[in-house]
């Protein structure tokens, strides 16, 4: 089992560096013979902020001052991991359980399971090890995740939101032929850019 999970560990650190990589290069033929500093300098952060998530979850958003997303970022990984464990511990339960009867070893059979049916133990180790599976890939999505957001607030951090900018948002009545009342109710969306 932990050469399992050490393999997940393995591929999934090789998938990010491979996508690293492919960012980098990418990037550097994106601005060839360009000497804009501010873009190298938003990208670097970006960049720094996403392996810096890769690294220790959370980091990047540190790095991006957005503290109050680290323990959020914790405890959702946290909460799926332990929920996982649970999960995966029952289905060994499960698991051994059948291999004591396949194998007819009576003696080191669960006590609380001598009621249950083979194929109701079997059926319960497939359910255990769907959620298992389940909450590991959810506590890999929010990993995932965390990276994505660290890249995206660091990029976003030169965004433009001044007064220039405005939206608004409005009830609108319009006429419309298919209406018994010939006109019907919306909603209009306009922004400005000054």
């Amino acid at each position: 089992m932990k050469f399992i999970k050490l393999k997940y560990f393995f591929l999934a650190t090789f998938f990010c560096a491979f996508l690293f990589e492919k960012t980098f290069s990418a990037e550097r033929n994106f601005f060839p013979g360009n000497d804009d500093s501010l873009k190298r300098v938003i990208n670097k952060d970006a960049r720094t902020a996403s392996i810096m998530s890769a690294i220790v979850p959370g980091l990047g958003q540190i790095k991006n001052k957005q503290y109050w997303k680290v323990p959020v970022i914790y405890a959702a990984i946290g909460v799926l991991g332990y929920y996982g464990v649970q999960k995966n511990a029952q289905y060994q339960k499960y698991h051994k359980e059948l291999l004591y009867r396949y194998s007819g070893d009576t003696l080191h059979q669960d006590a609380s399971l001598k009621t249950t049916s083979t194929d109701q133990i079997n059926i319960l180790k497939m359910n255990e090890k769907k959620y298992r599976d389940l909450f590991f890939i959810g506590a890999g999505a929010v990993y995932l995740l965390n990276i994505l957001d660290a890249n995206v607030s660091a990029h976003m951090k030169t965004f433009d939101v001044s007064d220039k900018l405005s939206m608004s948002i409005r009830p609108r009545a319009f006429y419309c032929r298919s209406s018994i009342f010939g006109m019907a109710g919306g909603v209009s969306i306009s922004l400005n850019f000054k």
